[in-house]
């Protein structure tokens, strides 16, 4: 079944938003993910060479198609070679892999400091090409959201923890809703601040007079300890205000900041398409818009 989504509470402190992920395919399988809009070439991966490709590179049945651009900049990797004409100027650069790559460049129009580590110039052809051997791999990158399945197996889970979450709302809640009644009946204007979560309780206390004894004669005494009633009130505010922010801080604890691929990948040059890995039932509670969802794959 697809993923679903509930909202459940409100106030969202946190937001993950998406996870990048890179994968490297066989030529076959690069198509079809190339067709599906969800993965773009970044590399070729022939060997332990790896040749970064532009931005809108498209991967064909036997060639790279490079964008056409009136300038090709290329970035050095370990083992490539620039290759030069008889008047020195720059022609193409090799890669170190076996078949090698060549990135070519039109006779005087390609340069590259020495203290530099990209080539930069005019490609060779208006529309140049990158051959490719039956044994390369297409390295390919995609933005994918919390609760989405990943080609080639694997969904996107955030990494946060729903119990947790569920538990500092509850210990939250439970110790606010005492605070906000008394707030709201007590005789007292000052006591209204007990409306505010967190910081409600230490306000009040902060701004709460001292209980003064009241002068007695000598050897006078009374059963009762007048001050007995605000001294149980200032108790109830310190243990009020910690529960709160005993909660809050477990509720925020437990929000997923960051997100992860779970489940994979597996093999997916050899996985015929539309057919991703088997995904185990997962849950758990991510940031949606203005709320808290509960997001899970089964």
């Amino acid at each position: 079944m697809k993923a679903w989504q509930v909202l459940l509470l409100g106030a969202c402190v946190g937001c993950v938003r998406s996870v990048t992920v890179t994968r490297t395919f066989g030529l076959e399988a690069a198509r079809n993910m190339q067709s599906s809009g969800q993965l773009h070439a970044t590399a070729i991966v022939r060997g332990e060479a790896r040749i970064a490709l532009p931005a809108g590179a498209q991967i064909e049945a036997d060639h790279v198609a490079i964008p056409s651009s009136p300038v090709v900049v290329h970035k050095l990797a370990p083992g490539d070679v620039i290759e030069t004409d008889s008047q020195g100027r720059i022609t193409a650069v090799r890669s170190a892999s076996t078949p090698p790559i060549f990135i070519r460049f039109k006779p005087g129009t390609a340069t590259s400091p020495e203290d530099s580590d990209v080539v930069r110039g005019a490609p060779a052809e208006s529309a140049p090409t990158i051959a490719l051997a039956p044994a390369d791999g297409i390295e390919m990158t995609g933005a994918f959201h919390v609760g989405e399945r990943v080609p080639g197996g694997g969904t996107v889970e955030a990494s946060g923890s729903a119990v947790a979450t569920i538990t500092g709302a509850v210990v939250l809640g439970m110790s606010y809703i005492p605070s906000a009644y008394v707030g709201l009946g007590s005789p007292r204007s000052s006591d209204q601040v007990l409306l505010a979560p967190l910081i409600g309780p230490w306000i009040d206390l902060a701004n709460r007079g001292s209980c003064n004894q009241p002068q007695l004669p000598a050897g006078v005494s009374i059963p009762v300890d007048p001050c007995a009633e605000e001294s149980a009130v200032r108790a109830a505010l310190v243990t009020g205000g910690i529960i709160q922010a005993a909660g809050a801080i477990l509720l925020i604890a437990g929000l997923p900041f960051s997100a992860q691929v779970v489940g994979g990948p597996d093999n997916p040059s050899k996985r015929p398409p539309g057919n991703p890995a088997p995904i185990a039932p997962r849950a758990a509670l991510v940031p949606a818009g203005s709320g808290i969802a509960l997001v899970g794959t089964f």
